[in-house]
């Protein structure tokens, strides 16, 4: 048998098992020897453990069977599970002792939710607890619920990181801090609330080295990357990427914006916040404090000789005029809309007040996309109990249909990572802009179906994601 070890100090007994499902072989002193299921992560236990409770701890992993066994009876001898104040008593420990057992805690905490690949980090203080969830491939998942009694201090913790003012609890603050993690640092963007049972604080989860290369990382056709490269390339007019909030619009535009930058080019951004730091950007932050809106900045941009213009959003008629302007006299505006199809997109900038007349001289695309939850490949099985409509039956097998039924690996929701469908409807400067059916793009529903038909995604999620309606 293989063990893995790490060293610390101090032992607690049946609390440590329970939460962590662990079964004791022995152990005296500082010492303590488990039985753990041979399907999980020995290694993540034992530093989750070494984190949490201050205990060295030697596994040896054994086979699910055996393992489960040996759990059912320990759990028959089991005393009742110490209560929370004692967990925080080991936590936090004596004379002086609170500081590296919080440090502990978060650097654990961050770590598992970098590695895990999460997008979010949300603290929720609730009644007697402050609950942890990652949010991972757009779901939120508990991974934690620590005591009440550490909420100041941990709070205290995120606070000093990010240099927020640490006396002030009862307002909302925004700040910004980065750690060293394996292969790069990653930046953390804090967002705290004031709530009924204490805060909510939110961590985005910055991670620079995920972030793609080019066009190609994304999954995109070529057919399709080659059509964004000419957009984005054009020396003036207006490029839009649309889809419904966390379709992955930003991402896409920072992949085309890393394949425009050359040393003979200025770019400029203005992005509430800056996500990344791309070098070759100069890159503004809207500051509502302040009197920094989008609309206010990129009218100051185009006092500074651009040659590329990205706006994080256009959000207000004023920013798409603005917007519009910049497109008109010889800069290229790339930007993201909220909106379910390009069709709906333009009927919002008609809304705003953008006239289609001028929109039809300065458009030089959009681009339509979503993001579909894939799959755990290792729990995946045919779906026979798949609700779909008629039309839908038409264009794919029903016994092609497959989804994930839950397992340790997927943490039981059955889909793990996304993959991202898109479609580019051109522009033509003599017809205007064409959609061949704005409400159902044809080459996106292709796309997801070519994804339901190979058995990569749900029936359940391609309804959800898609715009299916015939």
């Amino acid at each position: 048998m293989c063990a893995v070890e790490v060293h610390a100090f101090g032992n607690l007994g049946p609390s440590l098992c329970q939460r962590h499902r662990i079964v004791p072989i022995d152990g005296t002193g500082d010492r303590r020897c488990y039985f753990i299921g041979e399907d999980r992560d020995a290694l993540e236990v034992a530093h989750e453990i070494f984190c949490l409770w201050g205990v060295d701890a030697e596994f040896f992993p054994v086979d699910a069977v055996i393992f489960g066994e040996k759990w059912k009876n320990f759990c028959e001898q089991m005393p009742v599970e110490e209560d929370a104040s004692r967990i925080s008593e080991i936590l936090c420990g004596q004379g002086g002792g609170e500081s590296s057992a919080i440090t502990g805690l978060l650097d654990r905490l961050l770590f598992r939710a970098v590695r895990d690949g999460a997008s979010d980090v949300h603290f929720e203080s609730l009644r007697g607890i402050v609950a942890v969830r990652f949010r991972l491939d757009g779901n939120l998942r508990t991974v934690a619920r620590i005591p009440a009694e550490l909420e100041a201090p941990l709070f205290l913790r995120l606070r000093a990181l990010a240099r927020l003012d640490v006396s002030e609890r009862f307002r909302p603050q925004d700040g910004r801090f980065g750690m060293k993690f394996p292969g790069g640092f990653v930046d953390f963007r804090i967002s705290t609330l004031p709530t009924k049972f204490g805060e909510s604080i939110v961590l985005r989860i910055l991670d620079r080295r995920r972030l793609f290369l080019c066009l190609g990382d994304l999954s995109m056709p070529n057919s399709i990357a080659d059509a964004v490269r000419s957009a984005v390339e054009a020396p003036s007019g207006l490029f839009l990427v649309v889809g419904p909030t966390g379709s992955g619009k930003t991402t896409t535009l920072y992949a085309a914006l890393r394949e425009l930058h050359r040393p003979n080019l200025k770019i400029l951004t203005v992005e509430d916040p800056v996500e990344y730091e791309m070098e070759g950007c100069l890159q503004a932050p809207v500051d509502l404090a302040v009197g920094r809106t989008f609309s206010s900045v990129l009218r100051a941009f185009l006092r500074h000789d651009p040659d590329k213009i990205f706006v994080g959003e256009i959000r207000d008629g004023e920013t798409a005029q603005v917007a519009l302007r910049a497109a008109l006299t010889g800069h290229l505006v790339l930007s993201t809309l909220h909106a379910a199809t390009p069709g709906e997109s333009l009927l919002r900038l008609e809304k705003m007040g953008v006239e289609s007349s001028l929109l039809t001289l300065c458009l030089r695309g959009i681009l339509s996309q979503r993001l579909l939850r894939l799959n755990c490949p290792k729990c995946s099985a045919p779906d026979e109990t798949a609700q779909i409509p008629p039309s839908l039956s038409r264009h794919v097998s029903r016994g092609r249909l497959r989804r994930g039924i839950g397992c340790p690996s997927c943490c039981g929701t059955g889909q793990v990572g996304r993959r991202a469908v898109f479609e580019f409807f051109p522009a033509d400067s003599r017809e205007g802009f064409v959609l061949r059916d704005p409400e159902r793009p044809a080459k996106l529903v292709a796309e997801g179906l070519a994804l339901l038909e190979a058995g990569l995604v749900s029936a359940g999620e391609f309804l959800k994601q898609l715009p299916w309606n015939r």
